[in-house]
């Protein structure tokens, strides 16, 4: 933790997803101020803030938000600011993960692939910049995939995803000046997900010279890490957690 006086706040975008629950577990006991960002109408965001406010003694709050809408991320980040007063680590674990062979995707699923993880994220990290570039100090992780190695049946998923990469490179050359760090952890299958349930599984495994697949936990410990002090030199980077797979 930084030596400044205020607790940092980071804004954790698709916090109720699967990874995106275990990062807001993980940074808030580590004494981080939380606002969890979503976008569905169900009360698993909400539900999450309460637990660690009352279990991690963090302040965490919830903002609803379109990542696909310009607008609507502005007016999401502006009010996070005005809530806790500033933002220092944006980590953009929003995403869809469209599955078919290249020679049968639709149009809709290109377009929105690009909306939400490409476009959507672009936006998000340049509204969150502003308030960083006043602290002189920002953390930002950006949730790729390891499927961006290459895999059958995500080509469009994985064209979006490695666009975070040169994103992250970009960014973190034109920002080092203001202490800003920008990075990209790419996890493989996570156990708990879609992928890791049903007859695939054991076929799926004997890809992962571990023997088993990612834990959220392990990329919330590296996204820990990476919006920490002890990464101040880490920055545009491209960590591919898989268990060896690649």
């Amino acid at each position: 933790m930084s030596s400044d006086s205020h607790k940092r706040v980071a804004l954790i975008t698709g916090a109720s997803g699967l990874l995106g629950r275990a990062i807001c577990r993980r940074l808030a006991s580590d004494g981080i101020d939380l606002c969890l960002g979503y976008a569905n109408s169900d009360v698993s965001a909400g539900q999450l803030a309460e637990d660690l406010s009352s279990s991690a003694g963090v302040v965490c709050s919830t903002v609803k938000f379109d990542v696909t809408s310009a607008g609507d991320i502005q007016r999401a980040v502006a009010e996070v600011a005005e809530s806790h007063g500033r933002i220092d680590i944006l980590v953009a674990a929003h995403g869809v993960a469209p599955q078919q062979f290249l020679r049968f995707t639709r149009e809709e699923d290109v377009q929105l692939a690009m909306r939400v993880n490409v476009e959507g994220t672009i936006h998000c990290v340049t509204a969150v910049l502003p308030h960083m570039q006043r602290g002189e100090w920002g953390r930002v992780v950006l949730l790729g995939s390891a499927a961006a190695a290459g895999r059958a049946r995500s080509a469009v998923y994985a064209a979006s995803k490695s666009a975070l990469v040169g994103l992250a490179r970009s960014a973190a050359v034109e920002h080092a000046g203001h202490g800003i760090t920008f990075n990209v952890v790419a996890p493989a299958v996570v156990e708990g997900g879609p992928a890791t349930k049903g007859e695939s599984r054991e076929k799926l495994l004997a890809d992962y010279p571990l023997g088993r697949f990612v834990l959220p936990e392990e990329v919330a410990a590296t996204t820990a890490f990476l919006v920490s002090d002890d990464a101040a030199t880490l920055t545009g980077q491209h960590l591919i957690i898989d268990g060896g797979r690649h």
